[in-house]
């Protein structure tokens, strides 16, 4: 038996109605290799004396009790394939606002509710190993949701990192939908993105105070809080529907050690101070506006502060944030996407 050749390919499509197939209309688009399709499926032991020394019998084989599939993909962080893991983690049903003429392009925001249902998009996952035209594995996968999202970003020559971690019921084997064919991708070099400060939410958009010159890298990250519910009265091995729970979002910083990082430890760490931090990118131009990525968070700093490291030569200390719920906003984040999508792919 011959080795496969690693061509991955990976569609979706967001279902009308969660765990009722449709097919795929679009393509993820993973870095080489940082995939990982897991068939989760759960069958216990079933160990016994049966009158020998092995505890398991072939008369009595294990059978499936629960079944789950898991898909990890990391990826170059673009300003249009970023809207499925928000849609299937942060908040589903989110439609794009047309801009004005001469900006053009539209914007999704993503403000996650508070204490309510985020009623995530579900999707349809179809995941195919093939050998040339030939498909050795061919998955489908519905009720596709997010529950880990994660954007790192470094001054190196490469892109930003977009890691996801996605959950789905018992996937089947059978061939995927035709090609939908490649999307469109606009990544985001890692030296685009910025770091910026305000006094609360609305001066991140009317008067943010940039980091400039000291911040070496960032990483933020969502724990969606959105897991398979698994029920008795249902009458398969797989979840019955999603359970919502609560969602934790931090934002990692790596700064040289200026007097900007040690105002933090003072005034922060060891007072009880709220940060409003933004990440944000621009990219290629809109009309007469850009592409753009920006993630605004009401932050706490509660964490050791870690001094010490070093990079040629240069001290550097970490800042690790965890997102805190602000009464004036009405969230602790939201984030919003201005790209050239009229609608989903």
């Amino acid at each position: 038996m011959g080795a496969v050749a690693p061509e991955r390919l990976i569609q979706l499509g967001v279902e009308t109605v969660r765990g009722t197939e449709v097919a795929a209309t679009a393509r993820l688009i993973p870095r080489p290799g940082e995939v990982t399709w897991r068939d989760n499926t759960e069958k216990p032991p079933l160990e016994a004396d049966w009158g020998t020394l092995d505890r398991r019998h072939s008369a009595h084989p294990s059978q499936v009790a629960r079944q789950l599939t898991e898909m990890e993909m990391t990826a170059d962080c673009s300003f249009e394939q970023i809207l499925y893991p928000l849609l299937a983690g942060v908040q589903g049903g989110v439609t794009p606002v047309a801009q004005a003429a001469g900006v053009d392009g539209h914007l999704w925001t993503f403000t996650p509710f508070p204490t309510a249902d985020p009623v995530p998009d579900a999707f349809t996952l179809e995941y195919v190993e093939r050998e040339g035209i030939t498909n050795r594995m061919q998955v489908t996968a519905t009720y596709g949701l997010v529950k880990r999202i994660r954007i790192t970003s470094s001054p190196g020559a490469e892109y930003a990192t977009l890691e996801t971690e996605w959950f789905a019921r018992n996937g089947v084997s059978q061939a995927p939908t035709a090609d939908p064919g490649l999307p469109t991708k606009n990544v985001t070099p890692g030296p685009k993105w910025r770091i910026a400060t305000a006094a609360n939410f609305a001066a991140l958009e009317s008067a943010p105070s940039l980091l400039q010159a000291q911040v070496m890298g960032f990483e933020w990250e969502l724990v969606t809080g959105i897991l398979p519910k698994f029920r008795l009265d249902d009458d398969s091995p797989d979840f019955a529907a999603y359970q919502f729970g609560a969602r934790e979002c931090s934002l990692k910083l790596t700064l040289d050690l200026t007097a900007e990082a040690e105002t933090e430890r003072t005034a922060r760490l060891q007072a009880a101070g709220i940060q409003y931090l933004r990440a944000d990118v621009v990219g290629p131009v809109i009309g007469s506006d850009n592409h753009k990525i920006k993630i605004d968070g009401a932050y706490e700093l509660t964490n050791p502060i870690e001094a010490g490291n070093d990079d040629e030569d240069q001290s550097q200390v970490e800042l690790e944030y965890t997102a805190i719920h602000d009464s004036t906003k009405g969230a602790a984040f939201e984030i919003v996407v201005h790209n050239n999508l009229a609608t989903l792919p």
